[in-house]
Parts: structure tokens; sequence; C-alpha cells
């Protein structure tokens, strides 16, 4: 009667025992999930590039069709980040020259290089440098300097305060041409100086374009010197185009910081309640029953009734009549009749049949 109750009883820690394994199997896939999620997020990122001179411009002659000049951007530095880099590159001189405007641009040395130290810090720099610039555009404008250096930099940290930076030095520069009378520059020269914007020439000076929310971006463009052509006549030249000098460019961008609080929130209310109540149960209430009431009464009685009844009657019931029977009558009843017929048969008669049953 007690058995039963006991059966009911141990059934209900393997139910527990699966409600287990299923929050095992959901713990197993939420961490899954957040590890896939955390291998997916994007890394931090930090670039710059650098160049000495770049020309493009499309010369228009009174007769016959558009010229194109060009050259560059060289020499050039660039790099990406992670892993940390460091990149420069050094030209002895460049030369641009159009058979309709002249010479256009002659340098000395120019160097040029790019920087990060990421993922060790959140930054990027770049900076390039031109002796003994000449430029010009045939009788319109000229510029020469010394030398012309422009630098950009990202520095700060992701997530709280990103910052950028650009500056440039022109030395001993000098304008001339008939739109640059009267023109001066300084050799600390100012974000963004517009030195000339007449007759569609237009000359920026420390040119510094920013991009990104200082958190978690930021971004940097200084051009040394800029001068843009839209239809500027040059004699009897239509110019349009762009020629740049030292161009610095610095870049960082934050990864994402999202998996973070998913590692902390997804194992710690699964793993406490499961196991307590699972595994005390399930070794002690179902090993002792079920053995013991198995294996005792199927061996006793079997094997003792078999044996018993069926050996023992067969050998005693067939052996014992047969030669009684038959030797005894012949030899008696023919050699002596008459006093034989009357003591014999009594005695034999009555003994033997007793034994026998």
């Amino acid at each position: 009667m007690h058995s039963p109750a006991r059966v009911v009883a141990y059934t209900q820690p393997a139910r527990q025992s699966t409600n287990l394994t299923a929050a095992l199997g959901t713990l197993l896939l939420l961490t899954n999930l957040c590890l896939a999620h955390a291998a997916k997020a994007d890394p931090t990122e930090a670039s710059s590039s650098a160049f000495g001179e770049s020309v493009s411009l499309s010369v228009l002659p009174t007769l016959g069709g558009a010229v194109q000049v060009t050259s560059g951007p060289l020499p050039v530095a660039e790099g990406s980040a992670p892993p940390a880099y460091s990149d420069d590159a050094t030209v002895a001189s460049a030369t641009v020259v159009s058979g309709l405007l002249s010479t256009i641009l002659e340098t000395g040395v120019i160097e040029v290089d790019a920087a990060s130290t990421l993922p060790a810090n959140d930054d990027a720099t770049a900076s390039a440098e031109i002796d003994d610039l000449s430029l010009a555009l045939g009788l319109l404008l000229s510029l020469d300097a010394d030398v012309v250096q422009s630098n950009a930099a990202i520095g700060g940290a992701c997530g709280q305060s990103l910052t950028a930076t650009g500056s440039v030095t022109i030395e001993n520069a000098q304008v001339g041409g008939s739109l640059g009378v009267g023109l001066v520059v300084q050799t600390t020269v100012a974000a963004n100086t517009v030195l000339l914007d007449i007759a569609g020439v237009r000359v920026v000076l420390n040119e510094q374009i920013e991009t990104g929310d200082g958190v978690s971006s930021a971004a940097i463009t200084v051009r040394a010197i800029h001068v843009s052509l839209d239809e500027a006549l040059a004699g009897l030249l239509l110019v349009d185009g762009d020629i740049i000098v030292g161009e610095a460019v610095a870049s960082v961008v934050c990864g994402d910081p999202t998996p973070t609080p998913t590692w902390t929130w997804t194992p710690t209310p699964t793993n406490t309640i499961p196991p307590t109540s699972t595994n005390t149960p399930l070794p002690t209430n179902t090993n002792t029953p079920i053995p013991t009431n198995t294996n005792t009464p199927p061996p006793t009685n079997t094997n003792s009734p078999v044996p018993t009844n069926t050996n023992t009657p067969p050998p005693t019931s067939t052996n014992t009549p047969p030669p009684t029977s038959t030797n005894t009558p012949p030899p008696t009843n023919t050699n002596t009749p008459p006093p034989t017929n009357t003591n014999t048969p009594p005695p034999t008669n009555t003994n033997t049949p007793p034994p026998t049953n």
C-alpha cells in the first residue's frame, strides 16, 4: 500500500530535472546571443592621411578645347587603426607645368606622415611639410613661401571628449600678380583665413573642416593653401579647378558601447533557483524500492515444485509389477498340481500388491 505512494512522490524530482535542463538551455542560448552581439559590435577605429600637393585644373583657351592639368596627390602617407601604425613619405621635389599656363607649381622637398597609437589611445595625427613653394596662375596670381606646414590631430577619449585640432604655418610668404597686390600672409595663420575671393579666384589659408559630435566621433581636414578657380580669366584662358598645398586629415570613430550591460543581466536570475531543489531527491528515493521487490519472489516459487512432482512417480510404478506377475505362475502349475494349488496361491497374491501401491 505504501509503494505506490512512494512512486508518485519520486516522479516529481524528474520533472524538476526537466525544468532545470530547460532553464540551463535557455541560459546557454542567452549567453551565446550576448557573445554573438558582443562579437558583432563595431570596434573603435582611427585613420589619418596627408599629401603635399594636388592639382586638378581645366584650362580653356579662346580657340580649341579644354586642356586638363592634373598632378598628385603626392606624396601620400596614410593608415588606419587598430593596430597602431606610423607611415611617412618623401619626395625631393614636385613640378606641375602646362603649355598654356607655363609653370603652375614648383616645390623643393615634401615630407608627409600619418600615425595612430590606437588601441592604446583614441588618437590619430597627420602632417605635411613643403619646402620652397612657388605657385603661379600666369600673371593673375602668385604665392611663394620658404616653408608651408599643416597639422591635424584627434585626441581625448571615446564616450567622454574627443578633441580635433589643426594648425598651419607659412614662413616668409610673398603674394604677387594682378590680384595679389598688397596682400600679406602671416607666419601663423588663423583657421579658415580667406586671403582672396575675387574674379573667380578664391584663396583660403589654413582651411579647416570638422565633423563628428566630439563624443562618439571626431574628424578634421586641414589644408595649408586651397586655391579654387571658377571660370577665372587668366589672360585669354578660362580656368576651373582646385590647387591644394599641404593637406592633413585625422579621424576617430568610437565603437559600439552596448554589449557591456548585457553580460550582467542575463546569468544572475537563472543560476540560483534550479540546482538547489533538483539534486537532493533524485538519487535517494529511486534506487531503494525497485531492486528489493523484484528479485526475491521469482526464484523461490518457480524452482521448487517443478523437479519434485515430475521425477519420483515414473520409476516406482513401472519397474516393480512386471517381473513378479510373469515368472512365478508357470513353473508352479505344471509340476505339482495337487499339493501346490492349495498352499501356494494365498501367500503369493496377498504379499505382492501392497508394496506396489
